[in-house]
């Protein structure tokens, strides 16, 4: 029993990891493989100074950066084709891209001032006014 829970566990470990390597949208399994191989090629490189090593890296190095340009060039073109007719939609994708969090300006429901409760919008609208008017 104990065998089969770190077993398990084990397995969850290992898919944890792998959703990890494609964190990016634009991420596809050619474009990982190609990243592997760049960044294998450069440990090798590192060995004893070799011509031919250093020729294939660059090589690979060039190609992986020139793909991740076109594969996000892609996929941000398709996300913008998709939603051209939503502005809404389409801002809000700029925005997860920026990082950028949505600010919610949510308005009270109700108002109590001097043991009275103003429950109209329009009143606490000027509750609100005549507040910041006599303090300034």
């Amino acid at each position: 029993m104990k065998r089969l829970v770190a077993q398990s566990s084990y397995s969850k470990q290992l898919k944890q990891g792998r959703e990890n390597t494609f964190k990016q949208p634009w991420m596809t399994k050619n474009l990982h493989n190609s990243i592997k191989k760049r960044d294998g090629l450069k440990k090798i490189r590192d060995q004893p100074y070799n011509k031919k090593l250093e020729q294939m890296y660059k090589k690979h190095r060039n190609l992986a950066a020139e793909s991740i340009t076109i594969a996000k060039r892609a996929f941000y073109q398709e996300i913008f084709y998709t939603t051209h007719s939503d502005s809404n939609k389409k801002w809000e994708f700029v925005n997860t891209v920026l990082n950028r969090k949505v600010c919610h300006n949510d308005t009270p429901s109700s108002l109590k001032i001097d043991d009275k409760k103003i429950p109209e919008k329009h009143e606490i609208a000027e509750k609100f006014n005549e507040f910041f008017y006599r303090s300034w």
